[in-house]
């Protein structure tokens, strides 16, 4: 009896030790205000999911704080042209997927339902994240390039820890906005407000492991019980 006491003592004490490890997103990049202005069509569609506030910054950096796998989902889309979120190689890409993908229709941002919006998951070792970037397949956008780190390729993310006037950080997140501007720079004809194609990138709760482990010490003892009878 008290033996099993531990052993449930220690497998629950494990499912809380997990939950409260799992790994986190941080970003930091250049502070871009502009972009947070009314010509934004995804900032109200995505209000429900900051309540502390919302920043927006480009040329950025992500890390992973731990070993973990981030889930992707396809947030919406405003554009004449068919844009895409790659991962992996820039030369062969594990994963692409495109507005026609999800027929978000074009010029009007359109949050598709959770029934037909686009995901899937990818597991990362943790530390720098490289391997996102954003093309198009279809259409002639004047853009530099939709590479993570790039100014076409901006982060809307909650909670920022301003370290100037320039620049932004983020810390401790559990999910990001990743946003491509296919008309990115200055001059006439650029929109320049990065919601062009939004995914939502979040991390993946880690499972109970403790909870696991509980159950499979319960099957032991009702082997035990049976050996003994």
């Amino acid at each position: 009896m008290e033996l099993r006491n531990i052993l449930i003592g220690t497998a629950a004490a494990l499912a809380f030790g997990t939950a409260s490890h799992a790994a986190t997103l941080s970003v930091e990049g250049e502070r871009n205000d502009l972009q947070l202005t009314a010509d934004n069509d995804f900032i109200g569609a995505a209000s429900d999911d900051f309540l502390t506030g919302l920043d927006f910054i480009v040329n950025a950096s992500v890390q992973l704080s731990g070993a973990a796998t981030l889930r992707f989902t396809a947030w919406g889309a405003e554009s004449g042209f068919d844009n895409c979120l790659n991962i992996g190689p820039s030369s062969s890409p594990d994963t692409t997927v495109c507005e026609s993908d999800d027929g978000f229709a074009n010029e009007t941002f359109n949050a598709a339902s959770g029934s037909t919006r686009q995901t899937f998951d990818v597991a990362y070792s943790g530390g720098a994240i490289t391997d996102w970037f954003f093309t198009t397949q279809t259409g002639s956008p004047v853009t530099g390039g939709g590479d993570l780190g790039e100014f076409d390729f901006g982060i809307f993310f909650a909670g920022s820890d301003p370290s100037d006037d320039t620049e932004l950080m983020g810390s401790g997140l559990s999910h990001i906005f990743i946003a491509y501007d296919d008309k990115a720079g200055t001059g006439a004809g650029l929109d320049d407000n990065h919601d062009d194609y939004v995914w939502k990138v979040e991390v993946v709760p880690l499972p109970a492991a403790g909870w696991l482990l509980l159950a499979g010490m319960g099957g032991l003892a009702a082997m035990k019980r049976r050996k003994k009878a």
